[in-house]
């Protein structure tokens, strides 16, 4: 019998549990866009902004949530770049686990 596989939703809402249970100022960001009529509805103005956008500790931090075996496109990679570069925290994580070993890692959780 096979067994269905979590989807990014299920993981993005379990990370979001768990920053919020550290304390972490956390929010979900949508992305994309729906054509209402014949106008098109964008729902971020940022292309690749990662999913998560959360502080912890005073520090600014990003996550794009993928599911095991997820590629990152080339506009989130250059999201998180930035946000690196800007002196944040950018990662992308596939599970709590995953998000848990780097804050910790960090010193954040």
């Amino acid at each position: 019998m096979a067994i269905k596989a979590e989807t990014e939703a299920d993981i993005q809402r379990a990370c979001l549990a768990y920053l919020r249970l550290l304390g972490a100022w956390a929010v979900r960001v949508n992305t994309g866009a729906v054509r209402v009529g014949r106008r098109l509805v964008r729902f971020s103005d940022t292309v690749g902004c990662p999913d998560l956008l959360f502080t912890i500790g005073g520090r600014f931090c990003a996550a794009e949530i993928k599911k095991p075996g997820g590629r990152l496109r080339a506009s989130q990679a250059a999201q998180l770049d930035a946000i690196r570069a800007a002196g944040g925290l950018g990662v992308v994580v596939r599970s709590v686990a995953e998000l848990e070993a780097v804050l910790r890692a960090e010193g954040l959780a």
